[in-house]
């Protein structure tokens, strides 16, 4: 596992407690030797006292009188010689000594756990932090290939949980305990406990995947009644974890009752070996009773730090998995911090021979040898049917992928040289389904420019047709996208904020929140009480307040009413005034708009020109073929007749939205 320094304060302070113990019970074998000496006598002499009484116990002079015995080794002589008076001031002296110790280690002990303690928060808090920031530098294809949703929210709230338990207390009991023992007694299950722990996790993680999607969907889930098979598979998935966990637990159970076992044939052999030793006067009582105590000492210590060793075992397990994606270098953004900046950008984008396949599908080719050049200050039009590659497009114009071959330029250089931080801040992103934060509507809005200030904020609510909506709010601005949140808000806590580091606090004071535990009144997780077109304007606002040179639009305005819609465009159109654009539109109305239609089909540009030129080609081109099917599509839905074309035409738009979903959607 890699860790911070642990701090070298409790590392000093951890063995004081358990070596006080050894090195102060073997000087206590000079009062054990006198005293076993009395104490052997004294014990002679009460049970001799007491056989005697029992012979007269109705005379109770006798047993005063045998009791009075035991203060003298010799009565008769009349001189009644206490050993108290001997052997008191010794056993007070050693008492203190005892006191002493015992003061000792409660100071050091209290030190030991408290610097463990603080230092487990402190490196917890940093492997959080790391852990987050190493995620959102991570690229998409590694979240398609490599890990899913439920093992980073797995690991950032399980797993670190279980590192920190383990490089605090945990460890600091450890060492204490093995000072206490000094010697390496510990053998090993570690192994069996890493190998069952490690599967466990792994199905407990599929496992809350399985919750994570079904909570995430929930209105699908109970609109197709969906409950008892999602409960079914939650329940298969826990049944492995189950399972591992039993046998985890008879090999944890195994190894401390083997340690246990491995103490108490200690003791025996101590017993032995004491014993034949005074039989032959090798060494005193004392000594014996003092070696005895450090051994049950010892012994005792090596059973309380047994069950650290299962921790430790977890915890290099968790830590596994969280530094793996800590460490995991991103093959998109390798020269994210070194790349260059522009002094300017004029945003003429470019791609030339591109050729992509998804990651998670290599053997499926999206673009294939696709070019495709937007003029500086241009809207472009993508139009085509599912899979033709117009989302794939974006995603690579935003660098979530590298191309597997050809290049993606903007104002001539490969953006791979450019600095990917700085790519993505010129770049505006209106997704076709929108995505809100857990955190306030300012703050959603602000991730487009965390230095903006409200009144920004409100104008380009009120551009986006927001603001009307937003005042009616509970909290207005201020109010929470989620239900669970609490009125914590740090003002202006996204001030001067870029980037990755926006959503990492973000992220982090949802977390904040979270393990508070407060609430208050919200418009639904993740937005859901919104409506479409609410979050749809949010989205907008939030890339109209970053002003960006690119701007890209997918399906931005296809979740709004007409009303709505017709608002939201004219903010468009005056949006996209002098910004590379590029919309992946269905509607006709918004492809009429744009300078250039680009029509894609199996990975390639079919046609491309302005609406005019391509509609001019009549039945020869498919640009034209596909608006003309649309207004048969429009005048079959005012007609109120139906047409069952194997689902080919779209009848839930409105007439104005009508198009044929097997070529344009």
């Amino acid at each position: 596992m890699k860790f911070q320094q642990i701090d070298e304060d409790s590392d000093l302070l951890v063995p004081i407690s358990g070596f006080y113990w050894l090195y102060f019970i073997p000087n206590f074998s000079s009062l054990s030797s006198s005293f076993l000496r009395r104490a052997i006598s004294i014990f002679k002499r009460l049970l001799i006292g007491l056989l005697r009484s029992t012979e007269k116990s109705c005379n109770g002079e006798e047993v005063q009188l045998r009791l009075l015995d035991l203060r003298s080794p010799n009565p008769n002589t009349g001189k009644i010689t206490l050993l108290a008076e001997k052997t008191i001031p010794t056993l007070l002296k050693y008492a203190f000594y005892f006191l002493v110790v015992g003061a000792v280690i409660w100071a050091s002990s209290w030190a030991e756990i408290s610097c463990w303690m603080y230092t487990g928060e402190r490196q917890s808090t940093k492997m959080r932090i790391k852990y987050l920031e190493a995620s959102l530098s991570q690229d998409i294809q590694f979240f398609d290939t490599e890990v899913r949703t439920s093992d980073v929210v797995f690991a950032i709230n399980t797993n670190v949980v279980m590192v920190q338990d383990a490089i605090s207390e945990k460890l600091g009991n450890f060492i204490h305990y093995m000072a206490t023992f000094v010697s390496g007694f510990v053998v090993g299950f570690t192994a069996v406990w890493q190998f069952g722990s490690w599967h466990c996790q792994d199905a407990l993680s599929q496992a809350g995947n399985i919750a994570e999607q079904t909570i995430v969907q929930i209105r699908t889930v109970l609109a197709y009644v969906g409950e008892s098979r999602a409960l079914q598979a939650y329940s298969s998935a826990l049944k492995i974890s189950q399972k591992l966990g039993y046998k985890t637990g008879f090999s944890k159970g195994f190894g401390l009752g083997a340690t246990y076992f491995t103490v108490f044939c200690c003791y025996a052999l101590l017993l032995w070996y004491e014993g034949y030793l005074i039989r032959n006067n090798h060494t005193n009582g004392g000594l014996a009773i003092a070696t005895m105590f450090c051994v049950m000492i010892g012994g005792l210590a090596l059973g309380q730090s047994s069950p650290s060793m299962s921790a430790f075992a977890k915890a290099r397990v968790a830590a596994a998995k969280i530094f793996q994606i800590i460490d995991h270098k991103p093959s998109v953004g390798k020269n994210g911090e070194t790349g260059i900046e522009l002094d300017s950008v004029s945003g003429l984008v470019e791609l030339k021979d591109v050729n992509f396949s998804y990651p998670s599908r290599p053997d499926v080719k999206i673009l294939n040898n696709f070019s495709l050049s937007v003029p500086s200050g241009k809207t472009i039009a993508l139009v085509g049917s599912s899979g033709s590659g117009k989302s794939t497009l974006v995603s690579l114009i935003e660098r979530f992928y590298d191309p597997t071959s050809g290049q993606v330029m903007l104002d001539g250089h490969d953006i791979k040289g450019l600095k990917l931080k700085w790519l993505r801040q010129q770049i505006g992103l209106v997704s076709q389904e929108p995505a809100l934060f857990a955190t306030t509507t300012q703050e959603n809005i602000l991730l487009g420019r965390p230095d903006a200030s409200m009144v920004e904020i409100e104008e380009a609510a009120r551009v986006s047709n927001a603001h009307s909506f937003i005042i009616k709010l509970p909290d207005a601005y201020d109010t929470q996208v989620s239900p669970f949140l609490n009125r914590f808000e740090p003002k202006g806590i996204l001030v001067n904020l870029h980037g990755t580091t926006c959503l990492l606090l973000v992220h982090l004071i949802v977390l904040v929140r979270g393990q508070l535990g407060l609430s208050m009144l919200g418009v639904g997780e993740r937005g859901l009480q919104l409506s479409g077109g609410q979050k749809q304007r949010i989205a907008i606002a939030r890339a109209m307040l970053k002003n960006p040179a690119i701007l890209l639009l997918d399906e931005a305005t296809s979740a709004l009413d007409s009303e709505s819609e017709k608002l939201v465009q004219e903010a468009l159109d005056r949006f996209m005034i002098g910004r590379t654009t590029l919309v992946i539109a269905h509607r006709l109305s918004t492809i009429r708009m744009a300078d250039l239609v680009a029509v894609l089909q199996q990975g390639g540009v079919l046609e491309m020109g302005t609406h005019d030129e391509l509609f001019a080609k009549g039945e020869n081109g498919v640009y034209a073929k596909l608006i003309k099917m649309q207004e048969i599509a429009h005048e079959t839905a005012m007609s109120g007749r139906f047409l069952p074309d194997k689902g080919n035409i779209n009848l839930n738009k409105s007439k104005d939205q009508l198009i044929t979903s097997c070529y344009i959607y």
